[in-house]
């Protein structure tokens, strides 16, 4: 799937309006369909309102039809070539600043179109193209009264691998009637709207935009990045497949209850500019959600207004995206980024088997990475350790900080140095997190991580290395000692926690809850079955992700689950596992978030049960 960045208005009022263009071709409503034959479209994917989606074929069984209009909302391309009859409507000619204009205005610009209310509709826009446009279109439309509006699933793309017919050169409409508009406002929110209900149960809100943009990078000028508070974060492209066809109906509900958007309650979406939130508007249609709406002004307009309030994750800048990594390597300056020397750090976990392995070089890397395997802040070149092959608990813990400072200085990393990690292969958000945080340990102070990881640089389609960099090595770390020994937990310091001595923090298990539980042991080294007593399970760690592209879960979500749990701010949580890999996430989302403090337990349960004085419990979390 193309992996789209919108670009809002900014781009809307600098397109060509193609209506102005020379070579025009006329077009009148003549064609061999049949009216009725063009008058129900096939429900698609047990949708309620599978109607308003429109497939290629009926399409083209339908072209010619003398009810049917269909609306090209692409940018560009469209005089080039489009689907045969179709008229072009970008964006521009309808927002004005960056809001919708005023309705005579809209109503001039669509009878220009020889557009009228009463006709059939059916919208297609290029997903490849900033934002997908169609979305908004078919608001618009609903917006203005139409009650016959369909999308095209899947757009342009799909109508040309299916086959369909091409058209070139520019559709006028002849102008018979008037659009006369039977405005609903109920479809359109407003900031003021949103505001008043922020604290109350009836409105969800739902934010359309990248993880990035949720979190608080300002990426297209608005004057402050986060988020609307309370608004859960649904990128609307994650209501799309690879070929941006609406996924199917049980994968959407899915995703939209699992976000507490339920058919019950009112919802309100935005986005930067109005655009891709009209996309998630009709797909709300679709599920035959009866209280959704749009709002157009977005972040532009909400960030605008100093009185209305934004949060953010507290620490964004430290999971970058992959445009930002892709700058950096540029030689740009991207936000937050203070110019100082720059490591992009891979760490590749290879599994067991050599088919695994073959396949994970297939993957490549990003161009100037160095890479090395999860297990080097262990052993650094002592292969023959590597996890699985741990004789004792000292094995799964990292190197003494004095080896750990000349392996990071071996790979060109000092103190000052920033380092951009990414994991590659497999477990890629729990290797990057082990690593990353082993150098916030040893005192590096400008750490970060690549969300999504080697999954999220490929999926933007970026340029990819054969082979990785050579490190350049340092002849210091610049430290005698670890900056950062507040990040580490001690087994003495875990017992403490058990016994009950230390109340202001808490054990925080992200193993899965069989291991949880004393149900089973997954690790051929040791064989205790348990957890530390005292300690709660906050669900496995993949409840800290996104496991279909390997990023952080939105943080809203992670700070509402560990807050029924007791894990709070004004606490210190100390996470754990088998080893200390899979806790390193939880530390990492805590850090991100704002924790004051949080420590990860390295030698985890490994460590502790091979005390035979450590006790350990099973059964159920009471």
């Amino acid at each position: 799937m193309v992996v789209k960045r919108s670009i809002g208005f900014m781009i809307a009022v600098a397109l060509v309006i193609v209506s102005s263009i020379a070579g025009c071709v006329t077009t009148t409503d003549t064609g061999s369909a049949s009216p009725n034959r063009a008058s129900s479209p096939s429900a698609a994917n047990g949708y309620p309102n599978g109607d308003l989606l429109v497939s290629t074929r009926w399409l083209q069984e339908n072209l010619g039809s003398k009810e049917l209009v269909i609306i090209d909302t692409r940018t560009n391309g469209y005089e080039v070539s489009h689907i045969p009859g179709a008229v072009n409507l970008a964006i521009g000619r309808f927002k004005d600043k960056g809001k919708l204009r005023n309705v005579k205005d809209l109503e001039t610009t669509l009878t220009l179109a020889g557009l009228r209310r009463d006709m059939k509709f059916v919208i297609y826009d290029d997903p490849s193209q900033p934002s997908g446009t169609a979305g908004w279109f078919f608001w618009l439309l609903e917006h203005l009264g139409c009650t016959d509006v369909h999308i095209l699933d899947g757009g342009w793309p799909k109508w040309l691998a299916d086959g369909g017919q091409k058209q070139t050169g520019i559709v006028r409409r002849p102008q018979t009637e008037k659009f006369v508009a039977n405005v609903n406002e109920r479809i359109v929110t407003q900031a003021p709207r949103i505001a008043t209900k922020l604290k109350g149960r009836d409105l969800a809100i739902v934010d359309a935009r990248t993880p990035e943009e949720f979190n608080g990078w300002q990426l297209y000028g608005e004057p402050r990045g986060g988020h609307v508070p309370g608004a859960v974060n649904i990128n609307y492209e994650s209501f799309y497949g690879r070929d941006m066809t609406v996924q199917e109906y049980k994968d959407v509900k899915s995703l939209l209850e699992s976000h507490g958007i339920t058919p019950d309650k009112e919802v309100a979406v935005y986005c930067l500019d109005g655009i891709r939130s009209g996309n998630v508007y009709f797909v709300l249609r679709l599920m035959g959600y009866q209280y959704c709406s749009n709002y157009d002004g977005s972040m532009y307009e909400w960030s605008r207004k100093t009185s209305l309030p934004v949060e953010k994750l507290a620490r964004y800048e430290k999971l970058v995206y992959p445009a930002w990594v892709k700058d950096l390597i540029d030689g740009k300056n991207p936000p937050t980024y203070t110019g100082k020397k720059y490591v992009i750090l891979e760490t590749r976990y290879t599994g067991f088997s050599i088919s695994q392995l073959v396949s994970i070089k297939e993957n490549g890397y990003i161009p100037g990475a160095i890479s090395i395997h999860p297990c080097y802040v262990e052993h650094r070149d002592n292969t023959s350790k590597y996890y699985p092959n741990y004789a004792a608990p000292q094995d799964a813990r990292l190197l003494p900080p004095d080896q750990l400072r000349g392996a990071l200085a071996a790979l060109g990393i000092t103190k000052d140095t920033t380092v951009v990690v990414y994991g590659n292969g497999k477990i890629i958000p729990m290797t990057a997190a082990r690593v990353a945080w082993a150098l916030m340990y040893a005192g590096v102070k400008d750490v970060r991580i690549l969300n999504g990881g080697f999954t999220a640089w490929a999926a933007a389609g970026y340029p990819v290395a054969k082979a990785p960099a050579v490190p350049a090595p340092e002849k210091s770390f610049g430290v005698e000692a670890s900056l950062h020994p507040e990040f580490y937990a001690t087994s003495d310091y875990v017992r403490s926690i058990s016994n009950g001595r230390n109340a202001t923090a808490v054990l925080v298990d992200v193993r899965k809850i069989e291991e949880f539980e004393g149900k089973s042991n997954p690790y051929p080294f040791f064989t205790r079955k348990g957890r530390i007593p005292g300690a709660v399970w906050q669900g496995d760690w993949d409840a800290l992700v996104n496991t279909k592209d390997d990023t952080y879960r939105s943080y809203p979500e992670v700070l509402r689950m560990w807050q029924k749990l007791g894990i709070t701010p004004d606490r210190e949580p100390i996470f754990y596992c088998g080893t200390g890999w899979r806790s390193t996430i939880g530390f990492f989302q805590a850090y991100l978030t704002g924790f004051k403090k949080m420590r990860n337990y390295d030698g985890s349960f490994y460590d502790w049960s091979s005390n035979p004085d450590n006790r350990v419990v099973d059964g159920k979390q009471r």
